[in-house]
């Protein structure tokens, strides 16, 4: 999934532009196991901003999973610490906006003198949700030329985006081989359709 920032998302619900806390944070989720695939029960998982320096914590669970929610944005490393094992190391963890990253890692026996690090940087495929989505980065935002500065013209750049034969008189867009009229826009997390534009898309329909 391409994702880049700030900040119009699009996806098969159609577009997000958001400022607020709610819809601007992301958040890391995964499973923690040791070498033998066996649950690692309160193992502590710290966030690092790269940027900030900024540190979160949290711990496993009796299933060995951790959800570090309410994340700004931007580079993360991920660092496991768990009694009896080697501390594991993750860099190069990039979350976007209204991003869920999945990283599972394995603890393998050890001292805290040892330390195991992955700095490979690699895509994060979320197996926990269905939605689709990609972030206009504010270049593309500023300089592209858009006709009567319509930000919706923007979802257009989306994968499986394209526009449909009515748009002459409605606008908009068609995701993913849906209406354009099932289109949800929301702006800073709160509703922002036109009811107006949704009477006459449905007037129109049942003629």
């Amino acid at each position: 999934m391409l994702r880049y920032q700030p900040l119009l998302r699009i996806g098969f619900f159609g577009v997000l532009w958001a400022a607020s806390a709610w819809s601007q944070t992301a958040q890391i989720t995964g499973r923690i196991t040791d070498s033998s695939g066996a649950v690692a029960f309160g193992a502590n998982v710290t966030a690092r901003n790269v940027g900030t320096g900024v540190d979160r914590t949290t711990r496993s669970n009796e299933a060995g999973y951790y959800t570090i929610p309410l994340l700004t944005p931007g580079e993360y490393r991920l660092t496991v610490e768990l009694a009896g094992f080697r501390p594991v190391v993750r860099s190069g963890i990039v979350v976007v906006v209204d991003q869920r990253a999945e990283i599972d890692l394995a603890l393998e026996i050890g001292t805290v003198n040892e330390q195991i690090e992955v700095t490979a940087a690699v895509a994060q495929l979320s197996t926990s949700e269905s939605s689709q989505g990609q972030v206009i980065e504010n270049r593309r935002i500023v300089e592209l030329p858009l006709n009567g500065r319509n930000y919706g013209d923007l979802a257009l750049l989306s994968t499986a985006t394209v526009q449909p034969l009515d748009s002459a008189r409605f606008a908009g867009f068609s995701s993913g081989g849906m209406r354009d009229t099932q289109n949800n826009y929301i702006l800073d997390g709160i509703d922002n359709n036109p009811t107006e534009l949704a009477g006459a898309q449905r007037r129109s329909e049942m003629v």
